[in-house]
């Protein structure tokens, strides 16, 4: 479980630091969603820090983007797989948020826990073929939950 407060403050500061491109927009929903990611990692078993970069990497948290691929709203998932869901559903960043989980955690599980490799399968399908997609998501989880962990500690030692 994470902090979503402490997990906003990170993302605020590597955006200070010029270490992420995150304008207020993207933060605002990351952390008026921050907390919901702890559903995820609940419900879905997937870390916080790898699916909050996920996300970052999809639509640097702008909820209402679509791609030329038709790949819609902060998770970039395409509606077209999913029964009943509209590009407009997507652009709600709680539904957005779900079913990106949704579908990282059905690649987690058909790559048998692999999150590497599940996240080249999130990117590409079936074919999952992009290696420098995780290898990317992973070294900037890495960046957000070392943020995490200076700035926790720092609120824990007063």
């Amino acid at each position: 479980m994470i902090n979503g407060f402490i997990l906003c403050m990170s993302f605020n500061f590597l955006s200070i630091s010029n270490s992420i491109d995150i304008n207020t927009q993207g933060l605002t929903t990351l952390c008026n969603n921050a907390e919901y990611l702890n559903k995820m990692y609940k419900d879905y078993q997937i870390d916080p820090f790898v699916y909050s970069s996920l996300i970052y990497y999809e639509s640097r948290w702008q909820p209402n983007l679509k791609s030329n691929a038709g790949a819609c709203g902060l998770s970039q998932v395409l509606h077209k797989y999913l029964k009943g869901i509209s590009c407009k559903d997507l652009f709600d960043p709680k539904v957005s948020i779900l079913y990106g989980a949704k579908s990282l955690s059905y690649w987690k599980k058909y790559k048998k826990n692999s999150i590497r490799k599940a996240l080249k399968c999130y990117s590409t399908g079936y074919k999952c073929s992009y290696s420098s997609y995780s290898r990317r998501i992973i070294k900037l989880s890495k960046l957000i939950k070392h943020q995490y962990e200076t700035i926790k500690k720092e609120i824990e030692n007063g």
